[in-house]
């Protein structure tokens, strides 16, 4: 989506060639005004791609690298990595994979990959304050950082009338770990044992995602619980969901950014989100949560929607005493 944007805003007076990943679906317009080069999703093609760009690269030209990821040949051009991922730069939070997992050896390579080639960067550049500090943190001594956020609004006219809100929550997001939709459904489970069944759609691609979607249709079945899973959907279609809903609740504890944030943020949809620094970076949510519980999140949810919550009876301590003497705990 950023990258889609920032391709399509370039001035028509800049020559440009683009390396561009085989999956990413380039929008029509573009094909014409910039010479791509396609590279297929492996090691050795990546390599063959990484020396095209070291010869193509000029002393008066600008390489920016939107993939997180630094040259692994000095460019005699100016030199800028756009960094995206936090989980990159934050040990511990992608961590939780299997070790035999493709995503865990990924991330791993990665991050050696960032770490040894980030000398051949002349400047990063990140999104929010929060990730500054981090790839500080991650890469000790770095000096040249930029803040530099960037988000078209295509979402802020779109205005749908109240009764069309067929979803109370929304979570737009695919099934990695760490948008932590295990946490959310047993929060919905936790809602559910309370008498409470708020409805909530999901976007989770049932084709990259089956176990994760097993799992949620076993427990909606399970608990009557009032969750529906979209599948994939298109981004053109993302507008109409939120349109379509009362707020956006999004349980993910590791964001550069959080582009639903600002979406649901330019429609004036009410955010539910974590109380975390990524968070307040870019939005004011109106009910906060601890990503880890899902107490927390099934709090959060029954304070939006306005139920009186009990709180634990606090005893005196004279009330202690005769409880435990009355009860005869230590017969």
């Amino acid at each position: 989506i950023l990258l889609n944007n920032l391709i399509k805003n370039l001035s028509s007076n800049i020559d440009v060639i683009a390396w561009v990943d085989e999956r990413l679906i380039l929008k029509d317009e573009l094909s014409s005004r910039i010479k791509f080069k396609i590279v297929k999703p492996s090691i050795f093609c990546r390599f063959i791609a990484e020396l095209s760009i070291y010869r193509h690269a000029g002393t008066r030209d600008l390489l920016l690298c939107f993939g997180n990821l630094p040259p692994i040949f000095r460019s005699a051009g100016f030199v800028v990595v756009y960094l995206q991922n936090r989980l990159l730069i934050n040990a511990g939070l992608g961590d939780k994979e299997s070790f035999l997992s493709k995503k865990f050896w990924r991330l791993s390579l990665e991050r050696l990959w960032l770490t040894i080639f980030c000398i051949n960067c002349d400047r990063f550049i990140v999104q929010t304050d929060s990730m500054s500090r981090g790839l500080k943190g991650f890469l000790p001594g770095l000096k040249s950082v930029a803040i530099l956020p960037f988000f078209n609004n295509e979402f802020k006219n779109l205005t749908v009338p109240e009764e069309s809100r067929v979803y109370e929550f929304i979570f737009i997001a695919s099934g990695e770990p760490h948008k932590n939709h295990l946490r959310l459904v047993a929060a919905w489970v936790l809602l559910a044992q309370q008498g409470l069944f708020p409805s909530l759609a999901l976007t989770i691609d049932p084709v990259c995602w089956p176990s994760l979607c097993n799992w949620i249709k076993e427990q909606t079945k399970q608990y009557d619980l009032q969750i529906k899973n979209l599948g994939l959907v298109s981004y053109k279609e993302i507008p109409f969901l939120y349109a379509q809903s009362k707020a956006l609740i999004f349980p993910s504890y590791s964001e550069s950014f959080g582009l639903p944030l600002l979406e649901a943020a330019a429609m004036n949809i009410p955010i539910l989100a974590p109380e975390l620094d990524f968070v307040r970076d870019t939005v004011s949510p109106i009910e906060t949560f601890d990503p880890m519980s899902s107490v927390s999140i099934s709090r959060a949810v029954t304070r939006f929607l306005g139920v009186d919550q009990e709180f634990q009876s606090i005893l005196s301590a004279r009330e202690f005493w005769q409880h435990i003497l009355d009860e005869n705990v230590f017969l």
